[in-house]
């Protein structure tokens, strides 16, 4: 049996908001200077795994069916909060977009052929993480008001790398927006889409 890896899902922008973010950090990182998550890529965490090679193969099998009937959307994000006892920052999501977020996250976790060994209490996207009470003070003083947007057109699957200490993108499923199919006894016996 091979080694277990672990792995994230997540939702991820791309490179011009990718860079827009980092932005951010930067000029936090100016004040307070290096901080935990200060050089991970922008994301939305949805679950965590482990997987051998053979369980992997039926998480990239399992998401590359599940992305098949899955819709892009915009996600907005339009102000900073903090988990006080974390001493996390971030960006929180508009309620339609965290409700959209919540619906793929709900039917994704309901089937995945593995165990997950992380859900997110709140779908959020970090900019500092393990600030003390004081960096949080800062942060909210010199990073006041935020409009960020990306499209979310697709998951993003992670392998954490253990030189690094962090995850890696490994593999994009893009959505696709197929209708779902559902075969239903009818008088007939015709296929249904829906």
């Amino acid at each position: 049996m091979s080694v277990k890896a672990k792995y994230s899902l997540v939702f991820q922008p791309y490179e011009a908001e990718l860079n827009y973010i980092k932005s951010i950090k930067y000029k936090l990182a100016e004040q307070i200077g290096w901080f935990s998550s200060k050089d991970v890529l922008a994301h939305i965490s949805i679950a965590e795994f482990e997987a051998n090679d053979t369980e992997l193969d039926s998480v990239v099998a399992y998401l590359t069916d599940f992305v098949l009937s899955e819709n892009r959307q915009y996600l907005y994000f339009d102000q900073y909060a903090s988990f006080p006892t974390l001493g996390t920052w971030f960006i929180k999501p508009t309620v339609p977009s965290k409700l959209y977020m919540q619906e793929i996250c709900k039917s994704l976790w309901k089937d995945m052929p593995i165990p997950l060994t992380h859900l997110p209490a709140e779908l959020h996207l970090t900019i500092a993480r393990k600030l003390s009470q004081e960096q949080l003070q800062i942060a909210k003083n010199l990073l006041k008001q935020i409009d960020f947007d990306f499209l979310c057109d697709q998951l993003v699957l992670r392998k954490f790398d253990p030189q690094l200490r962090q995850y890696q993108p490994y593999a994009a499923f893009k959505f696709q927006g197929l209708p779902k199919v559902r075969i239903t006894s009818d008088e007939q016996g015709q296929i249904n889409l829906f």
